[in-house]
């Protein structure tokens, strides 16, 4: 579980800038891993980052992202 949560803070972390398409998929992915690891609810908040990223909402993007990035950074 360990590895997982600081994989998934590296990922997220890393999501400043690049295509949309693999921001998408990193969110996807970190989002899946967390689901699979019982964090259910950071994982349907990677979710709302996304919905909110197709959006062109850049601020409640980056807030889900914090919120999750900080809420793993307790599960440490």
């Amino acid at each position: 579980m360990s590895e997982t949560i600081r994989h998934a803070i590296s990922t997220l972390n890393s999501l400043a800038t690049g295509e949309l398409e693999r921001i998408r998929l990193r969110l996807q992915e970190v989002g899946a891993n967390l689901a699979a690891s019982g964090e259910a609810e950071l994982a349907g908040m990677l979710s709302e980052a996304e919905d909110a990223l197709g959006r062109g909402d850049t601020p409640l993007f980056r807030k889900r992202v914090q919120h999750v990035v900080s809420r793993l950074g307790h599960l440490r």
